[in-house]
Parts: structure tokens; sequence; C-alpha cells
């Protein structure tokens, strides 16, 4: 691309630690409650980005009882436009590509106190740091979960698999390959 007349390239791609600066600053975006608000509702509006830009986010809760069994999955859509965040000591301006996507399942049944959960990222957003720029893809799936027996809690995890930006799971510190 020429611009002012330089040649710009897109640079380097992100490293492990920029593609695991980036997937916590947007698993931050989605959850963030404290934001302004531009217009709609929390569930589903616009809100401010961090440092400029907006973000629009649609959120939607869809419970099932089978049983003892109760399961909940959690959708989040973000769709940034020129959302500028900053995480892990970088600053990322973003733009949907077509978007984030966030989903997560948790199950819990009564009678073993045990909660499992699944959480799956996809989705991808055009990203700029510094003098770079490029696309970063998700696809994550992480999933674990938690038998409760108060005096003893055991934890489980299956780790994650897939990639984040074209770096493999086990690659991110927040993932904890499996």
């Amino acid at each position: 691309m020429r611009l002012n007349g330089w040649t710009t390239q897109p640079g380097e791609p992100l490293s492990p630690r920029e593609a695991e600066a980036l997937l916590l600053g947007m698993v931050g975006l989605v959850g963030d409650t404290t934001g302004s608000l531009i217009s709609g509702t929390l569930l589903d509006g616009v809100l401010a980005c961090p440092l400029g830009g907006q973000a629009s986010r649609v959120v939607s809760v869809t419970p099932e009882t089978s049983g003892d069994t109760i399961r909940s999955t959690i959708s989040f859509t973000l769709d940034p436009d020129r959302c500028v965040l900053s995480s892990g000591g970088w600053e990322f301006t973003l733009d949907g590509n077509p978007e984030f996507r966030l989903e997560m399942t948790t199950s819990s049944t009564g009678t073993d106190m045990e909660l499992e959960f699944d959480i799956l990222v996809s989705g991808a957003v055009d990203w700029e740091l510094d003098d770079r720029r490029g696309t970063c893809v998700f696809d994550l799936e992480s999933g674990g979960g938690v038998v409760q027996n108060f005096a003893d809690p055991r934890f489980f995890g299956e780790g994650s698999t897939g990639t984040v930006c074209g770096v493999d799971a086990e690659r991110l510190g927040v993932a904890g390959g499996g």
C-alpha cells in the first residue's frame, strides 16, 4: 500500500505474548460492564472502547434443565470499530473481520456438586500495533471443571486446543495447552 509516497508493509505477525495480550484484551472487553454505553443496553448495544473507538456487543443466555443437571450457554459477540484497548503493555486498534465470538457453556449436577465448563473462542479481528497490522483469527477451545466437596475440591482441566492469531494454544500462557 502507498501512503504519502511511502510503501507500507503489514509487518511481522503477532508474537505469542502479543497474541495472548490481544486475546485477554478482547475477553476483558466482552465482559466489561463499566464501559460507557453509546446506545442500546449492556447486553445488546454499542460500547465506547477504553482508549477510543467503539464496539457492538450482543450477549445471549440459553438455560436448560434436564433432571438434576443445569446447563447454561452464554454467547458473546463483539464487533470492534476502530476500538483501541491496552493489554499486556501493548495498545491495539481493532476492527471486526467479521467479529470476535466467545461462547461459554457450564453445566452442574446437583448430586455430585460438579461444575464443568467449555469455552469456544472464534471469529477474527483486524489489528494494528505500532507500525504493524494484520488479521487475527481465533479458533480456541478450552474445558475443565471442579468437583466440590468443600473439604477437598478437585479441579480438572482438559486444557486448550486451537490457535490465536496463528499461535498454537500450547504457546499461550493463558491457554494452558492440553
